[in-house]
Order: C-alpha cells, then structure tokens, then sequence
C-alpha cells in the first residue's frame, strides 16, 4: 500500500493501451521513483528503513515535476516480475492510479510522513495477535511455535493454511460482518482449503471430500464461504487479476452447485481437469509418521484409548505435523505389514469462534462427529474419546491420497466452491444458500486474500527481526 501511495504524489504517465502499464509508462515517473516502486513491493523492501531518508527529502516538496525527478533516490534494481509476486496487485493499482486528479495527489502526499508506519502497523499486529494465541506453545514447546513460524511463512497459501483464527478475526472486524452473521446458519467444515480435502471413490466416481473436521460446527454459511473462497483465490499468486478471475469461477460454481443433487454435483464435478487429472500419491507413512514413542507404558496407553488391537503395531509422536495444528497432541499408528495408518489428534475450540464469539462448547466431540457423519460421503473409521483430562479424535488414513490438481487454478477453484455449497446444501435449502453467496462481496474475499498475503510478508519480516530467537 505505501509504495502505491508514494506514485499518487506524481503526475500521471500515459498508459499503455488496453493493459497495465507500461514499463516505458513506469519510466515517465522517473527512475528513482520507477524503482523505488519496484524495489518496495518485493520483501527485501522496506519502506522503514532504506528509504526514510527519502521520505523526509520529498516530504516538503512541492508537486513539481522537476523537483520529484532530483529527489535523491539511490538507484534500485528492478523486479517488477518478482513484486507481482509479493504484491499482486501491483499492475493493476498502477493502472488505476493514472487517472487520478492531481488534487487528490496532492491530498495523499501530505500523508508521506507516515507511511514508513504502514509496514510496522501489520508486523504489530500480528505479533501481538500470534504472541497471545500461541503463548503457550511459546512457553512449553517454542521448538514447534518456530516450526509452524516457519512452514506458515514459506508461501501467503501456507500462512492462510496455518492460522484460520486470524482469517476468523479480521472478517469479524470487516464493515460486512453484521450481514455475514445474519445468513443461515449451517454446519460448516470449518477450514475448507486444498489441503484440507482430498477425492475419494464414491459409488463408481471420485470425489473431491474434506478430511478434516477440527473446526466443524454451526455457524453461518457466509463465514465459510469467505473462508473457502479466499483459499481458492490464493491458489495462485500471480497477480490480482489471477485473483478475480478464480473468485468469480468459485461464486459461479458455488451457485450453480447449490441447486444440484450431490450425485449431478459429483458426476459433473469428476469431469473437472483438477479431478479428471489427479493422480494417488504415497503417502510414505513410514518416513513421515513422525519420532517413535520409545516409552512402552505410554504407546500401550495410546493404543488401548485408540482402540487399536493386535500386536506388531508402532506408536509416533506426531505434534509437528500439519499446520495449524502443529503444537496439538497427536500421534501415529503404523503396522508394517499394513498400507493404512490410524492418526489420533487432540481436539481444539473451532476457529470459527473468531468470528461469532462465544464460549467454546463444553464438548467438541458431538461437532465433531456430527460433521464427520453428515459431511462425508465416503465413509471411513472414525470416532472421539476423552482421555487424560481431554478429548480426541482417531481416524484411519490410506497409504495413498489423490489431492486435486492445483495448478488447474480454475478448475481446482470451481471444483472447491462446489463442494463448499454440497456441504452446506445438507443443513440448509438451496435460496438460503443463495442468499448467503450474496452477502459475501467478491471485493471482500479479494479483500480477505489480499491481507492475508500482506500478513505473510509482515511474518517474514517478523522472523527476519528475530524478535522470537
């Protein structure tokens, strides 16, 4: 945000017709300022530090040309392709921004001073949302906290992936939450994305089913939708442009799958290229299962509250697995001479409490199974237990997995739209449904994707400080 505000300072360069702008457009800014632009948006950027010296040289500086071509900009690479990546909307912002009268240029650039803020604003807030969620992985296990840190910084999908509660959390401070909590209330997934799902065989098909229940439970439909859009938009990282147009694939399919039968959704949805092209992959269970639990007495323990007979099988620690639960209980049973697993996870409080508010329930087991029941189509062994004070969650898992072919972006976003409004359809008619896609804006999902990706930098930025070593 803060390098396109510092191009609203400047007159306008001519665009290029019929698409973004330009490089040559780019230069008419100069190149001090075409890359400083270019340089901001990638992560080394940092408007804080290297260019606050700039800041303060521009700051009193009338709108004349002259004078903001001599400001006394250090010559910056350019990257334009690497900061499409970093900030997506960089082309199309640009695009927009020639346009601009210079009276509303003029009005932005007395905001100069405090954009070097902007960037230490979403590191702030972050820190201090992360800092209390995770006090006390923090403090009993900081080797998983710096784990999760890690892989949730290694993409903006990574990161959406590993904190639900923050998405959650900002949708409910978003102008439409009011209207997004009105709309019928179903029994949603509650983490639906593409690494929550995977296709399984179904009466003579395959199809696209969530594996994944930790956050299940009622709430509004609006609220899930949003969350299932924003992961399909943040399939591909390109550029905003990418974004809209897997936005508007998922409210389309989302819309038409709302009027289907499971079975016509099925039948059109294995057509998919992201379904039709999906391939099982190993699991590689023995490799990945997680560190073997070496006390005897305990792995005994396990097995029985698990429900796991026979001899021959193998018990592992797997806390360090997924992502947003990384820092959970949860362990691994491997048999040698069989291809299937059985994973036992602790149960949480539902992201989804971000949002509505609220206690947790006194027991997650009856959201659980309820969703595992009514949710699934393709059955699998599954129940809940309490033990030790708290309850958990075993389900078998196959040793091989067919994930939707995500680099079909607008397949895979059509395909998990379309399970998105089949889940719902379970709790709720297909004009509530309707009207729940309605509250949710396509400008708010780009939204909800956009600061999810500005959160990912500022978490890079965070680790790069070191404030938690």
């Amino acid at each position: 945000m803060s390098f396109l505000l510092l191009a609203l300072a400047f007159p306008a360069p001519t665009r290029a017709a019929g698409g973004p702008v330009a490089s040559a457009a780019l230069s008419a800014w100069g190149p001090g300022l075409r890359g400083l632009l270019l340089w901001s948006a990638t992560p080394e950027g940092s408007l804080e530090t290297a260019s606050e010296s700039w800041l303060k040289t521009l700051s009193p500086l009338s709108l004349d040309r002259p004078e903001a071509d001599n400001a006394p900009l250090a010559p910056l690479a350019e990257r334009l392709e690497a900061a499409s990546v970093e900030m997506p909307d960089l082309r199309a912002r640009l695009e927009g921004l020639v346009s601009l009268p210079i009276v509303e240029r003029r009005r932005l650039l007395k905001d100069l001073r405090g954009l070097r803020l902007s960037v230490g604003a979403d590191q702030a807030y972050l820190r201090a949302f992360i800092e209390d969620y995770h006090r006390e992985a923090r403090r009993d296990r900081p080797d998983l906290f710096k784990l999760k840190m890690k892989r949730a910084s290694e993409s903006a999908a990574a990161f959406n992936r590993g904190f639900p509660q923050l998405f959650y959390k900002r949708l409910r401070e978003s102008e439409e939450a009011p209207d997004l909590a009105q709309t019928v209330r179903v029994l949603i997934a509650g983490d639906l994305h593409p690494d929550n799902t995977e296709i399984e065989p179904w009466r003579g098909t395959r199809v696209l089913q969530p594996n994944d229940f930790d956050d299940a439970g009622p709430a509004p439909a609006a609220v899930e939708i949003a969350r299932a859009f924003t992961g399909a938009a943040l399939l591909e990282g390109k550029g905003r442009g990418r974004r809209e147009a897997l936005v508007r694939e998922a409210f389309r399919a989302y819309r038409e799958s709302s009027g289907l039968a499971f079975r016509g959704w099925a039948d059109r949805a294995a057509g998919e290229k992201s379904v039709r092209k999906a391939k099982p992959l190993d699991r590689d269970w023995p490799n990945r299962a997680g560190k073997p639990v070496q006390d005897k007495v305990l792995a005994g323990r396990l097995l029985k509250a698990a429900g796991i007979q026979g001899d021959g099988w193998k018990v592992f620690d797997r806390s360090g697995a997924g992502l947003s639960s990384i820092g959970l209980r949860r362990y691994m049973f491997t048999h040698p001479g069989k291809r299937h697993v059985y994973e036992m996870k602790e149960l949480r409080a539902p992201a989804y409490l971000f949002f509505t508010g609220g206690k947790p329930p006194t027991s997650h087991r009856p959201r659980v199974e309820a969703a595992n029941r009514r949710l699934r189509k393709a059955r699998t062994e599954f129940r809940t237990f309490r033990m030790g004070g708290l309850e958990w969650v075993v389900r078998r898992r196959e040793g091989e997995f067919t994930p939707l072919v995500l680099t079909s972006e607008n397949s895979s976003a059509r395909v998990l739209a379309g399970m998105t409004a089949q889940l719902h359809r379970v709790s709720a008619p297909p004009l509530g449904l309707r009207e729940a896609l309605d509250a949710v804006r396509e400008g708010l999902v780009l939204d909800s994707a956009d600061f999810m990706a500005r959160m990912h930098r500022a978490l890079r930025r965070i680790l790069k400080s070191g404030v938690w070593d």
